[in-house]
């Protein structure tokens, strides 16, 4: 299956495919991932989307696999 996201900054559209699906209801999608671009401050991480409500929450995780917060 196919899965794409849309990203507004930058404007994008990004095929996340790869993602692991841990859980899709009619309202919410649940996946964990790897990122697209390696980065040194995160290892993978874990997606929340609420349809319903046009919001993803991610949790980052480092190479150990605990969660940190990440600031932007």
């Amino acid at each position: 299956m196919k899965m794409f996201r849309r990203r507004f900054i930058p404007d994008e559209i990004v095929d996340i495919s790869s993602d692991k699906l841990i859980k899709i209801k009619p309202n919410y999608l649940i996946t964990e991932w790897i990122p697209i671009n390696p980065r040194e401050d995160f290892k993978s991480g874990y997606s929340y989307a609420f349809f319903e409500y046009g919001f993803k929450i991610s949790r980052f995780l480092d190479e150990s696999r605990e969660a940190f917060v990440l600031v932007l």
